[in-house]
């Protein structure tokens, strides 16, 4: 009973702070500039919500909701961050310096890295499933 309450709770107060957020920010409004790291956040959220369902249906199809609960963010983050990469090069300014570049480098890397890594995780829960 507490933890239904608590839920309902969780959701308004999340659902009241997205449209706060959504009203302050106005991402309707078209800009010229985007702040640094902005595309990085919207990779990080859309893989983070596109792999969510997939991890739980994962999660369903292993009979184990909660390794999928936790699979689908872990696969979203290093997707999202791959994304977020890809979309911040191709957004930046022309004038960015060989520091920032290389640092760009390392974050596709450490992502690739993490989907990677989820990857073998799900191939080696699969292959051990009694």
């Amino acid at each position: 009973m507490y933890l239904h309450t608590i839920s309902w709770i969780l959701f308004l107060v999340m659902m009241l702070l997205a449209i706060v957020l959504l009203a302050k920010e106005k991402p309707w409004v078209k800009r010229d500039k985007y702040p640094e790291g902005y595309w990085m956040g919207v990779g990080l959220g859309a893989g983070i919500g596109i792999c969510m369902p997939l991890g739980v249906l994962l999660g369903l199809f292993m009979d184990n909701i909660p390794i999928g609960v936790a699979l689908g963010p872990a696969l979203g983050a290093g997707l999202g961050s791959a994304m977020g990469s890809r979309w911040e090069k191709k957004h930046s300014d022309q004038q960015q310096n060989e520091k920032e570049q290389v640092l760009g480098k390392w974050l596709k890397k450490g992502a690739i890295l993490i989907l990677l890594l989820g990857v073998i995780i799900v191939i080696l829960l699969l292959t051990t499933r009694k």
